[in-house]
């Protein structure tokens, strides 16, 4: 038979005669209190592939370039263990590699629910359409990484106003935003109740600008529907203080490019937009074409005012004709 010892001393061997044609699973234990648990193969890297079985594993030793280190889980009922063990967070680069059935999206979801708590880890997945990698690569299926690696959110303050100044919520997922708008108070969102005592705790009004490429996640939308602060105020036209349920008032969608190796945001193309007239990013392009065609719109009607006007005074000096 081909096995591995897993980290409590186990041999996990695999023989393909078992009467049926089938590989043939055994499990030698040498001590009383030995456990079946996950096996490590270290190669001092910072990445790891998880996989559930010896042959997976062997099928990533032949299609990687080898430098990472490789988890074989033995049986997917050993990924708690291994999530327990802590040895997951000395890497920076962890790929999932599990079969297609229940039982490995079951563990898939356990690691990857692990993995995004971990700041600074990328987590990929390894898509293919068989049961198991190793089945895959016989089958001569394409096996595709796909990054998986949540996005990190952010949230903070653009204060509006001079005299009257109001705080106004912007969320973001590029901290850099932060820096363009000249807002130094900002942190990272944990979760949607977050959301909802920043609004409150901030005394925040108005809009909530949303500076996120792609969709907007829905516990971030759940978070925004739970923002209300409670405010009392004296009317001039009262002598009883009245109540107030400050809430936002809708979600203003944002955009941000990288525009010759940096972050630009919408507003600046607005503000600039001959600057950004002839740029490569097309979305850009178009806003700043847009503007710069409504000014020339604008031009042309006042110009066309202008001579209305003139004629009117022509006209009335009896000039006109």
């Amino acid at each position: 038979g081909l096995g591995v010892k897993d980290k409590n001393g186990v041999w996990h061997i695999r023989n393909a005669y078992d009467g049926e044609g089938k590989v043939k699973k055994l499990n030698i234990i040498t001590t009383p209190d030995q456990k079946p648990t996950y096996t490590l193969i270290r190669k001092g890297g910072d990445k790891v592939v998880i996989v559930e079985g010896l042959f997976d594993a062997l099928t990533i030793n032949q299609i990687g370039k080898g430098d990472f280190d490789i988890v074989i889980l033995n049986s997917t009922t050993n990924t708690d263990d291994l999530i327990e063990s802590g040895e997951l967070k000395g890497y920076k680069t962890v790929y999932l590699a599990l079969d297609n059935d229940l039982a490995g999206k079951e563990a898939e979801e356990k690691l990857y629910n692990y993995l995004k708590k971990i700041k600074g880890v990328k987590i990929y997945r390894l898509k293919h359409n068989s049961k198991d990698l190793n089945e895959a690569l016989t089958n001569k299926e394409k096996i595709e990484k796909e990054d998986i690696t949540p996005k990190t959110y952010y949230i903070g303050l653009l204060r509006e106003g001079i005299i009257d100044s109001v705080n106004r919520m912007v969320i973001t997922d590029d901290e850099r935003v932060f820096q363009k708008l000249k807002s130094p108070y900002y942190r990272e969102i944990e979760d949607e109740q977050d959301i909802a005592e920043f609004w409150s705790a901030n005394e925040c009004r108005g809009e909530v600008e949303v500076y996120i490429d792609g969709e907007l996640p829905e516990w971030i939308r759940r978070g925004l529907e739970r923002a209300e602060w409670e405010r009392t105020y004296q009317p001039p036209w009262s002598t009883v203080p009245q109540t107030e349920i400050e809430r936002p008032t809708g979600i203003k969608r944002r955009k941000y490019f990288e525009i010759d190796g940096r972050l630009v945001l919408d507003r600046e193309v607005e503000e600039n937009p001959e600057r950004y007239a002839d740029c490569d990013v097309k979305e850009a392009r178009e806003i700043a074409e847009g503007i710069l065609k409504q000014r020339k719109e604008a031009r042309r009607r006042e110009l066309e005012r202008l001579m209305r006007e003139d004629n009117d005074r022509d006209r009335g000096r009896g000039l006109g004709i």
